[in-house]
C-alpha cells in the first residue's frame, strides 16, 4: 500500500506563453487553442489584420499571436452560435506531468493537448524523449524510459504515438518528429519515466539490450555520458546491488561476456566488488573511473526479479516505500 503519512506533489509543468515571446515582445509559439478550449482560426481568414500588422507573425496558420503587443497571446475563434469572437490562449497546451509514481520524479507521462490530459504510447519511447520530459519538469538532464504502463494505466486517451526527440530540447514542444496517435495504442502501452536521482543516491544506472525492462547490460552515467561495466570479478552480489538501486529486490543474476550485447561508450568501471549490502553501485569497492583492462566483449549484465522489489525514495520532501513492478533508479 502507498504510504499515507506523507504525499509527494505530482509535478506539472505548464508551458508558459512567456516561453514563446521574442525580444520585441511578440509571441511566436505554437499554442493554437483558447483558454476555453476553442480551436483558433487561421489568421488568413482575417486579411485586414494581416495587412494592419505586417511582420508580426500572422499568416497561413492558427497559432496564437499578439500583433498588438497584448501581454498574452490571443486568437479569433468560432463561437457555438457561428459568430466570430476572440479570446486569450491556453498556455497549458503542451504541459507535461507525471502520474502514479512513487515520487515526484517518476510516473506515467501525460501531456495536455486540446483541453485534455493524455498519455504517450511506448512503442517508440526512448531515453531521449524521457530526458526531455525530465528537463521540461525541472527534474534534471537524465531520464530513464519505461514501457508497458509501469505506473499504471490512465484514462485510455493517448495524444502521441511518438515524440521523436533528439534529447537536447528544453520541452516536448520542440521535438520536431512528434506524431499523433493513430489508434495502435491501448491500456498497457503508456510510457513512463524515472528522472535523475537526487544528490547522494549514486550515479544513475540503466539496463540496455534486454528483452524485458528488468534485465540488460549495466550502464552507469558518469562524466556526463553513459558507459558499461567490465565483468572482471562480477558476481551475484554486484547484480543484487544494481537491482536494488533500480528498485528491485529478490534474486539477481549476474551475466558476463556481453550477454546483452556490447556497449559503444566508455567502460566506466572495472573490478567492482560489492558485499551485497550496499544501496548504490558506487558504494562498492571498484577501480578508478574509466580505468580498466577490458573491452566491450566483457560488458557486465544483470537479470533482476521484476515483481519483488521494495523501492524507497528519499528526498528533502518525502519518503515512500512501495511494492511495485517498475525498474530504474530515482
Amino acid at each position: 500500500m502507498r504510504s499515507t503519512a506523507l504525499q509527494c506533489l505530482q509535478l506539472y509543468s505548464p508551458l508558459s506563453c512567456l516561453e514563446g515571446f521574442t525580444e520585441l515582445g511578440y509571441y511566436n509559439g505554437s499554442v493554437s487553442q483558447t483558454d476555453s478550449g476553442a480551436l483558433c482560426l487561421r489568421w488568413t481568414e482575417f486579411p485586414d489584420y494581416v495587412l494592419q500588422y505586417p511582420g508580426r507573425g500572422l499568416g497561413e496558420h492558427s497559432y496564437c499571436r499578439n500583433p498588438d503587443r497584448e501581454s498574452n497571446p490571443w486568437c479569433f475563434f468560432r463561437q457555438t452560435s457561428g459568430a466570430i469572437g476572440w479570446a486569450y490562449c491556453d498556455c497549458h497546451q503542451g504541459a507535461a506531468r507525471l502520474v502514479g509514481g512513487t515520487s515526484s520524479g517518476s510516473g506515467r507521462v501525460e501531456v495536455y493537448l486540446n483541453g485534455q490530459w493524455g498519455a504517450v504510447c511506448d512503442s517508440h519511447w526512448t531515453y531521449r524523449d524521457a530526458s526531455v520530459i525530465c528537463r521540461q519538469l525541472g527534474l534534471g538532464e537524465i531520464g530513464t524510459a519505461l514501457q508497458r504502463s509501469r505506473f499504471g494505466s490512465g484514462s485510455g486517451l493517448f495524444h502521441y504515438e511518438r515524440l521523436g526527440c533528439r534529447g537536447d530540447e528544453s520541452s516536448i514542444s520542440q521535438c520536431r518528429s512528434r506524431t499523433f496517435v493513430t489508434g495502435d495504442c491501448s491500456h498497457g502501452n503508456e510510457a513512463g519515466v524515472v528522472c535523475a536521482p537526487p544528490e547522494g543516491s549514486g550515479p544513475p544506472l540503466r539496463l540496455v539490450g534486454g528483452e524485458e525492462d528488468f534485465e540488460g547490460r549495466v550502464e552507469v552515467f558518469h562524466g556526463n555520458r553513459w558507459g558499461s561495466v567490465c565483468d572482471d570479478q562480477w558476481d551475484h552480489r554486484d547484480a543484487e546491488v544494481v537491482c536494488r538501486q533500480l528498485g528491485f529486490g529478490g534474486v539477481a543474476k549476474a551475466w558476463s561476456w556481453a550477454h546483452f550485447g556490447q556497449g559503444s561508450g566508455p567502460i566506466q568501471l572495472d573490478a567492482v566488488r560489492c558485499t551485497g549490502n550496499e544501496l548504490f553501485l558506487d558504494q562498492c569497492l571498484h577501480g578508478d573511473w574509466e580505468q580498466h583492462n577490458c573491452d566491450h566483449m566483457e560488458d557486465a549484465g544483470v537479470s533482476c526479479s521484476p515483481y519483488t522489489g521494495t523501492h524507497t525514495y528519499f528526498n528533502h520532501a518525502c519518503m515512500h516505500t512501495n511494492k511495485h513492478t517498475f525498474q530504474k533508479q530515482i
